[in-house]
């Protein structure tokens, strides 16, 4: 318990700290999750990065092996037509090199031309010493007879290297018709050995490669890579797909300084490097040509991937910075509240031992007041009982002097004898008022509840003012509707009538109307007794009710009575659990109304 209160209490002390909090949540909440939201960006960055630079391998990878197997098969069907028989016979070939039979090796060159690949730009036929015996096609500047035993297309070849793939170079375009000017064009010369029946050399096949035409089956990774470039060992651009359909200028270009083709040519599978012709980073995939020394660069831009990815990316961030703002603010905002929780709490505590306090003080002293009040109204009713008695004999030994049994009285004797009569029973008639009061108050009023015809109770009522109402001219008016008999004490029921019209002729001026209406509402006998008197001020109508008030009314005049007529009223009407109040205008009368139950079964207690 101990320890839980103890917990209790440090939250409450770190919760009346806002501050605190929101470095609590940064730190073990929102840092991590933008730090960590960060790592895992770069992690996609490098994953994404990753799988680019291997689809762009894979890419360079298909790409070599097809053109490998482009020039392979140049190769293959360029040794297939100059191969010696294996039955050691010689061929046709043989006999017309040495025969130098000019038609038939021109019509072997036709031949071979006709069967091999349309990549292939001429076929050149080259005896034993290294001269041109036959072209095709055979519009050539360079004609038979021409010298190429120093060029290695003819010296690299040999018995025991029957074909060879020479280096980039530049021929003249047989296809072109440019009279005097060829057309240079970059090809690659592909030599096959002729041997003899000896297996000496008898002569050289060479076949040169347009490598524009070549470049063209290099267009199909284009797709996976924004661009296709391939040098030889040298490090010389030797074709590139974006320029395989119009003349390259690039063609043979030293590209060995550029970070990209000296990474490729130090055997590198992958590099992200600078285009080395073009400008701006790329991505470059890298794949060798199998037996050349060549190298096949697949490149693409990162800006199309970035855009892929950073739109994503900055998305992820912002969501963390909002969710971390969200965070700080939320923690700011639930300790700054949940500091005023506490701090309310703390003072609602204070206040409720505060008021528990002064609660138990309140009940002490309303027990006090409740036992004083009780003496007060025992003592009042005690008093008046003793009052009462002798002022009794009073009234009647004067109205034993008034019958004049005792001899005869002058005029002044009898007047004053009728001001002891008449100022006896007003005080008898205050005596009983506050015995009545002080009964009901010391909870020693009890109903005597029997039927009472209402009626006749109204009547009663308006018999004893009657005299009085006469004397000022003052009309009265008795309308019952609808209710007859209800369950009451007669003599209370009356005497509330009574009170109510005695108030009524008190503040009606000569001449005035005072009506009497009764009926049923709501299961309820309702009265009211309307006068035309001098009205009641907003301020008095609920004072009137209390214990020797009197309403100032619209004169200055003050009016006979103790103001305990109203408030004995009101006590006798809500012992019978009914309800009183009063409408009233200054200068156009009031209205009292109260209401009894038609029916009681039970005698009401105390007020």
């Amino acid at each position: 318990m101990r320890r839980r209160k103890g917990a209790m209490q440090h939250t409450e002390g770190l919760l009346a700290r806002p501050w605190l909090v929101v470095v609590i949540v940064a730190l073990l909440i929102a840092i991590p999750v933008v730090v960590l939201g960060e790592s895992s960006a770069n992690d996609s960055r490098d994953r994404l990065r990753a799988a680019e630079l291997d689809s762009l391998t894979k890419a360079a990878d298909r790409t070599a092996a097809s053109l490998s197997e482009s020039l392979d098969s140049v190769a293959r069907q360029v040794s297939a037509g100059s191969a010696t028989p294996l039955t050691g016979r010689p061929t046709s070939l043989l006999l017309a090199i040495e025969r130098n039979d000019v038609a038939a090796l021109n019509s072997f060159v036709s031949y071979l031309g006709g069967l091999l690949s349309p990549q292939v730009l001429r076929i050149i036929l080259l005896d034993r010493a290294g001269r041109v015996l036959a072209l095709e096609p055979p519009k050539q500047q360079v004609g038979p007879g021409a010298d190429y035993s120093e060029r290695d297309l003819f010296a690299r070849v040999s018995s025991s290297t029957p074909i060879y793939l020479s280096d980039l170079y530049t021929t003249d375009n047989p296809a072109c018709d440019c009279g005097n000017t060829a057309a240079a064009t970059p090809v690659i010369g592909v030599s096959s050995f002729v041997a003899d029946s000896q297996g000496a050399r008898a002569g050289v096949v060479v076949a040169e490669v347009d490598v524009h035409l070549l470049g063209r089956a290099l267009t199909a990774a284009l797709g996976a890579a924004d661009d296709i470039y391939v040098i030889d060992a040298d490090g010389r651009l030797v074709m590139r797909a974006s320029h395989a359909f119009t003349p390259d200028p690039d063609i043979g270009r030293d590209m060995r300084s550029s970070p990209a083709a000296a990474a490729a040519l130090g055997g590198a599978k992958t590099v992200e490097a600078d285009d080395p012709l073009n400008g701006g980073a790329r991505f470059i995939g890298i794949a060798p040509v199998s037996t050349r020394g060549w190298r096949v660069l697949a490149l693409r831009s990162p800006a199309a991937l970035q855009a892929d990815l950073e739109g994503p990316l900055l998305q992820g961030r912002v969501a963390r910075l909002a969710l971390a703002a969200v965070l700080l603010l939320g923690s700011a905002l639930f300790a700054g509240t949940a500091g005023r929780v506490i701090r309310q709490r703390r003072r609602l505590n204070e206040s409720l031992v505060l008021n528990a306090r002064l609660l138990s003080d309140l009940e002490a002293t309303s027990k006090e007041l409740e036992s004083a009040n009780q003496h007060k109204s025992e003592f009042l009713a005690n008093m008046s009982h003793e009052l009462r008695t002798p002022l009794n004999a009073i009234i009647g030994f004067a109205d034993v002097l008034g019958e004049r049994m005792f001899g005869e009285l002058n005029e002044r004797q009898t007047e004053y004898l009728q001001d002891i009569r008449s100022s006896g029973k007003h005080l008898l008639a205050l005596i009983n008022d506050i015995l009545d009061l002080s009964k009901v108050e010391a909870g020693r009023m009890e109903l005597t509840l029997a039927e009472v015809s209402l009626q006749e109770a109204l009547s009663n009522g308006m018999t004893m003012v009657r005299e009085r109402a006469t004397l000022h001219r003052i009309g009265l008016d008795l309308r019952v509707a609808g209710v007859d008999v209800i369950t009451a004490d007669e003599r209370k029921v009356k005497q509330i009538v009574f009170n109510l019209l005695s108030n009524a002729v008190k503040f009606t001026p000569d001449g005035g109307t005072i009506t009497v209406t009764a009926g049923r509402e709501d299961g309820e006998a309702h009265v009211s007794i309307r006068d035309t008197g001098i009205g009641i001020a907003v301020d008095d109508r609920e004072r009137i009710f209390e214990e020797f008030r009197q309403a100032r009314g619209g004169s200055a005049e003050r009016v006979e009575g103790t103001g305990l007529g109203l408030s004995l009223t009101k006590a006798l009407v809500e012992l019978h659990h009914g309800r009183i109040w009063v409408e009233s205008e200054l200068g156009h009368g009031s209205t009292f109304s109260f209401t009894l139950p038609l029916r009681q079964t039970l005698a009401a207690g105390p007020s």
